[in-house]
């Protein structure tokens, strides 16, 4: 694990903002300097948090309106004007990275309101690099994957499936289609307004269980019925992670959820039965993320570009 991404929903002075825990609880860590962070932008909670905002999804996230627009360019300058200068804030060759979650479905000016957002964080002296969770398995937009640095999927759940996978495996076969058909979509592609091509940065999760989310729960089970199954799915996201920026990294985004069942976290803390797929599968997930990405990791002695 060389990053962190902690989502970021509001502003401080809003009501339920998690800025609270990021800057009295995260940013305070004495051992903050073994790994980066980096902002999860949760459009979506942004939107529906934020008392005033009178958003209508029913046909995405539409950026012809103005609440959506304004806000969006409002936030990248909030985030470069407090925390792009924080120390362990990931950055490649010395451009913060804004992970933004939700805009898969966007509709309207989002192309004028990235270029803005752009320009706030330049009048900053930032250049964003900007990661989008877009990818579909149902159609590809060019003009929104050229707006951002680099594209990626929230999970193996992507948005445009025929139904979802029955296990990880099929979950990872399933997958490895989508990337490889994306990476053909997006090859030489540049993004908006420069030079760089698009970059792909695969996302993935050990399982997927909703049934257990809030009062009414979800009806998605995706399980991994054994630890080679979650191997396959983090090889694929592995093998179609492009290198960018001048070191060359190659970032996968693991996504997972410590408020949901168990079954979708790294490390579970309960007991719920059967190795797999219950979820009682102690170390095993921090045990392959070492095994398919590494040991190597941050520390005080690796510099930042």
């Amino acid at each position: 694990m060389d990053a962190f991404s902690l989502e970021w929903t509001t502003p401080r002075e809003i009501s339920g903002s998690l800025e609270e825990n990021i800057d009295d609880a995260f940013l305070k860590a004495p051992n903050l300097d073994r790994i980066r962070w980096v902002i999860f932008y949760d459009l979506v909670l942004r939107v529906l948090q934020t008392p005033g905002l009178t958003v209508d999804f029913s046909q995405g996230m539409n950026f012809d309106d103005p609440e959506v627009y304004n806000t969006f360019v409002a936030d990248f300058d909030h985030f470069a004007r407090k925390y792009f200068k924080e120390s362990h804030y990931l950055s490649i060759d010395g451009r913060p990275v804004v992970y933004v979650w939700g805009t898969w479905n966007a509709i309207g000016n989002f192309s004028g309101a990235f270029k803005e957002a752009r320009q706030k964080a330049s009048e900053q002296g930032y250049d964003v690099y900007i990661v989008g969770d877009i990818i579909r398995s149902d159609r590809f937009n060019k003009q929104l994957a050229s707006a951002y640095d680099a594209n990626t999927n929230f999970t193996f759940l992507i948005p445009g499936m025929n139904g979802w996978p029955k296990d990880v495996e099929q979950a990872s076969l399933e997958q490895e289609k989508i990337l490889k058909k994306w990476q053909a979509n997006i090859q030489d592609l540049k993004v908006t307004g420069r030079e760089e091509t698009i970059n792909l940065q695969p996302g993935w999760a050990p399982q997927y269980d909703d049934r257990l989310r809030g009062k009414d729960g979800g009806n998605i089970y995706v399980p991994a019925l054994n630890k080679d199954q979650v191997i396959h799915m983090a090889e694929v996201a592995r093998n179609y992670s492009q290198p960018t920026g001048s070191k060359g990294w190659k970032l996968v985004w693991i996504n997972t959820w410590n408020n949901w069942a168990e079954a979708t976290t790294i490390e579970p803390t309960a007991d719920l039965g059967d190795k797999y797929p219950a979820g009682n599968y102690g170390f095993d997930m921090l045990e392959i993320v070492r095994e398919v990405f590494g040991p190597e990791t941050f520390s005080n002695s690796i510099s930042t570009p």
